[in-house]
């Protein structure tokens, strides 16, 4: 999802608060210094760095939880400057200024209670790792090797072959 605008104003958040719920989405960008039909605006460097620390700046007092912002960068195309925030939903509702905000199409809301508990329910939280969408490679040998090391220290693990089940061997308390 991209959304493009001309400047920087703070109400411009609810748009980074509808992107960071938005859940059928890996990442979306908001992009300002750009019309809305995708032409450069012309802005020079100088533009580009105050904007960006002013964007960032109200990012840190507003959106909540912070790390739906993956990160505000500035950068030239053609001669003109741009500033890119990448946002990302981080398991959790997004808001900003303590609303939370929903998008469709060029109309922003913000969040009905309801709506707000519906999409909570559907994600897995910032704490419980255990839900959360994980890219790590499973090396069946490390976790054979580990659990020999346990083993050989003194604990007691017991180490399963359940080929049944798909996996080459397991863990179980």
């Amino acid at each position: 999802n991209l959304e493009l605008k001309e400047d920087w104003v703070q109400k411009h958040g609810e748009k980074l608060s509808a992107l960071g719920n938005k859940t059928e989405q890996p990442v979306s960008w908001l992009v300002v210094g750009m019309t809305n039909e995708g032409k450069l605006v012309g802005r020079d460097e100088n533009w580009a760095k105050q904007r960006e620390e002013v964007i960032s700046q109200q990012i840190n007092e507003n959106l909540d939880p912070i790390q739906a912002c993956k990160g505000v960068e500035c950068r030239e195309v053609n001669g003109s400057w741009l500033i890119v925030v990448a946002v990302k939903n981080p398991g959790e509702v997004v808001y900003w200024g303590g609303d939370a905000f929903v998008a469709s199409g060029t109309t922003i809301r913000a969040m009905q209670p309801e709506e707000i508990l519906e999409l909570r329910i559907t994600l897995p939280g910032l704490t419980d790792f255990s839900k959360q969408e994980a890219s790590s490679v499973y090396y069946p040998g490390l976790v054979e090797m580990f659990t020999r090391r346990v083993v050989s220290k003194g604990h007691s693990v017991e180490y399963s072959q359940d080929t049944e089940n798909g996996s080459d061997g397991t863990l179980h308390k």
